[in-house]
C-alpha cells in the first residue's frame, strides 16, 4: 500500500498580456484549476488540467513553464515519478531562472530518495532568490 505524504509546493505567477497567448481565457482557466486542486489536494484534477494546459497551442515559454510546474507538482503527489521528473526538467528548461521549479523538483528528488541532487535543486533555488523563506 502506497503511503501518501503532502509535499510543499511552490507556484510562480505572472500575468499574461492578451498578445502573449492564443487563447489566455482558456490558459488561465486551466492554471486557476490546476492551482486551485493543489490547495484542495485534488491531485488527480490537477494533473488533468496541468497535463491539458501543456497541451495547449500557443502558450508563452514561461507559461509552458508554470503549466509543467504544476503537472511536476501533481504527479509527484500521485506518485508518478517518472511522469514527474518529465515534467519537472521541462519546467526548469523553460524557466531556468525561477526559483520554484527547482523547489519542486528538489522535492520531487527527495520523495524519489535522491537526497543529493534534491539538495542540489535547493541550492540552486536558494541562490536565485536567496530571502525566499520557502527555500530555507
Amino acid at each position: 500500500m502506497k503511503k501518501s505524504v503532502t509535499l510543499p509546493a511552490i507556484f510562480f505567477l505572472t500575468t499574461v498580456s492578451a498578445a502573449q497567448a492564443h487563447d489566455t481565457s482558456t490558459i488561465h482557466s486551466l492554471l486557476d484549476k490546476s492551482a486551485d486542486a493543489v490547495t484542495a489536494k485534488n491531485w488527480v484534477a490537477g494533473a488533468g488540467a496541468a497535463s491539458d494546459l501543456v497541451e495547449t497551442e500557443g502558450l508563452t515559454p514561461l507559461q509552458t513553464a508554470m503549466a509543467q510546474n504544476n503537472l511536476c507538482i501533481h504527479m509527484t503527489q500521485l506518485q508518478r515519478f517518472g511522469g514527474a521528473l518529465d515534467a519537472c526538467d521541462a519546467a526548469v528548461a523553460y524557466a531556468p531562472e525561477a526559483w520554484a521549479v527547482y523547489v519542486n523538483r528538489g522535492n520531487l528528488l527527495y520523495a524519489m530518495g535522491k537526497r543529493g541532487a534534491a539538495k542540489a535543486d535547493y541550492a540552486k533555488a536558494k541562490t536565485l532568490n536567496p530571502t525566499e523563506p520557502a527555500v530555507d
